[in-house]
């Protein structure tokens, strides 16, 4: 693994707290920096600036266990703060896709909806496997605005049964998003949110607005990078795993949830038009609810295809369907 560079004393805690984390707090509550705040910031872009190139270069599929540990102890303090940029989204259903396993069967049949769900951490953490928008330390529940959004990610092949489940914000009200910005792709949702950001950068200090930029936009790369997994664990994944595992961390003690929802990105799938969400485990269980489930086999496949979102990139069988589910079963329409 490559050397990288030193972590500057502005980033390292004394009390608690770095000396970084004072002078960003200053400017979010927008009091008057000083020579030293600028002086602090300074140095920390120029650090950002070194850093995240090198960062960028590390052949992640070739490190083994041990490096990736001593990354991450890296990154905790690259990462010493969070940059929490957010937007209300406002929708009425969520679709995800489901490869149907033999060991979820009933009967012949998938009768828990806890099968189409997110995954339970201790499955997710024994795979030990990252994905885009979480480690192997964390949970999330992926999913698209669009039916053929999830399909074209979740990439079912040719004889594969899989269930498309519905799922309906139930609140009324719009989700508290992180949305992915500063990305160079064209997307609307990525459009809008530099638009905020920019919007946001004008009315702060300049120097807090360029560390900003400059942060997000490192982030920003590794979330609609395409990648060819060389990596057993997807190892590729680890910077953008690791930043939201920090962004859906985040808990508001007074609301007794999670201050994020999810966190809203571009589908490398579908060429960063469309977008898919990881959604907080705590937010699919308080605020989404499951409406309706379609069993299919797959009959064929094509995911090179450019496609209109009301294109479907596979052939599709129904099997059956349901939109009587009680809280431990599904009635299936051919029960």
């Amino acid at each position: 693994m490559i050397k990288l560079p030193e972590i500057p004393q502005v980033k390292n805690y004394v009390n608690g707290k770095t000396i970084e984390q004072s002078v960003l707090i200053k400017c979010i509550n927008k009091i008057e920096l000083d020579n030293s705040d600028e002086s602090t910031l300074r140095e920390c872009i120029g650090f950002y600036k070194e850093v995240f190139p090198l960062l960028k270069s590390i052949d992640l599929a070739n490190l083994n266990d041990d490096q990736i540990s001593i990354l991450k102890s890296y990154l905790n303090q690259v990462f010493s703060f969070e940059i929490t940029v957010t937007n209300p989204i406002d929708f009425k259903h969520l679709f995800r896709v489901s490869i149907v396993r033999d060991s979820f069967l009933e009967k012949g049949k998938i009768r828990s909806p806890k099968y189409l769900t997110y995954p339970p951490l201790e499955i997710v953490k024994s795979n030990g496997v990252y994905n885009r928008a979480n480690s192997f330390n964390k949970t999330v529940f992926y999913a698209s605005f669009y039916k053929n959004v999830a399909l074209r990610e979740t990439k079912p092949k040719v004889g594969d049964r899989i269930i498309v489940s519905t799922w309906r914000n139930i609140t009324g009200r719009p989700f508290n998003s992180y949305a992915i910005a500063n990305s160079h792709v064209k997307n609307e949702g990525v459009s809008k949110a530099k638009q905020a950001l920019q919007e946001l950068g004008e009315k702060i200090h300049p120097l807090f607005a360029e560390l900003i930029n400059i942060v997000l936009d490192f982030l920003a790369s590794e979330f609609v990078k395409e990648i060819d997994f060389k990596s057993a664990k997807k190892y590729e994944y680890l910077y953008s795993a690791y930043f939201s595992d920090k962004i859906l961390s985040l808990y508001s003690e007074e609301h007794s949830e999670a201050t994020i929802d999810f966190i809203i990105y571009p589908s490398v799938a579908w060429k960063h038009i469309h977008d898919n969400v990881a959604v907080h485990p705590n937010t699919v269980n308080r605020k989404l609810k499951l409406i309706e489930v379609k069993e299919f086999n797959v009959i064929s496949a094509n995911y090179e295809k450019e496609l209109e979102v009301n294109e479907s990139p596979v052939q599709l069988e129904l099997i059956r369907d349901s939109d009587w589910i009680e809280k431990d079963m599904i009635v299936w329409n051919d029960d």
